[in-house]
């Protein structure tokens, strides 16, 4: 299922009970809303582009760079987060998560969705 999204868009390849899947497109200089899941547990995989997670770890905010060397990117419930593509090039992430898609709290949004 294609979904459209201010950012760039989506693909759910898979939603079952126990897992889902989907494939993210963000364009040139896009971010997706500053958020955090109360149970949603997601990792992200480096597809193609360039990019980067912000997340916070209690009271420090980290970055972390998506390279294709690196392996998946687990982000737990209740960390706060941001993925990011970079001025010039798009980032396509490959996302499997638990099942609840529907568990996004948005703190901050660049498009004026919270």
């Amino acid at each position: 299922m294609f979904i459209e999204k201010p950012w760039g868009h989506e693909i759910l390849l898979i939603h079952t009970d126990k897992y889902a899947a989907k494939k993210l497109f963000i364009f040139p200089g896009k971010r997706l809303s500053r958020q955090y899941h109360k149970t949603k547990q997601e990792s992200l995989i480096y597809l193609s582009g360039d990019g980067y997670v912000e997340y916070n770890v209690g009271s420090l905010q980290h970055q972390m760079n998506f390279r294709k060397v690196d392996g998946p990117f687990t982000i737990a419930p209740g960390i706060i987060h941001r993925i990011c593509a970079r001025e010039g090039t798009h980032l396509e992430l490959l996302e499997v998560s638990t099942p609840e898609l529907s568990d996004v709290v948005q703190l901050e949004d660049d498009f004026g969705r919270v």
